[in-house]
């Protein structure tokens, strides 16, 4: 890998969710522009992309969640030269 993302460090807290937000926690080897989106199980993007530059090191982004309702979603996370997809479930 040539930076961006370190996969072991991707995580979503809480999940599951109860609330009407949840943090993606991510490592960065390099500073980079990092784009979010959640998307339900049939591929629909949920949540508007979200775009943001980070720094090196640890990070988070706070997602809003309250519009979602119950279910199972995929939060991918993008960075630009990696890109992961993380499992969000969602129960109210």
């Amino acid at each position: 890998m040539n930076g961006g993302l370190a996969m072991s460090d991707l995580s979503i807290v809480p999940n599951p969710a109860h609330s009407n937000s949840a943090r993606v926690l991510f490592e960065l080897e390099h500073g980079d522009n990092i784009r979010v989106n959640i998307c339900d199980v049939l591929g629909r993007s949920r949540v508007a992309s979200l775009s943001q530059v980070f720094a090196k090191g640890s990070n988070s982004l706070t997602v809003e969640l309250s519009q979602l309702p119950a279910g199972v979603y995929f939060v991918n996370v993008e960075a630009s030269d990696d890109h992961r997809t993380h499992r969000l479930l969602i129960q109210k």
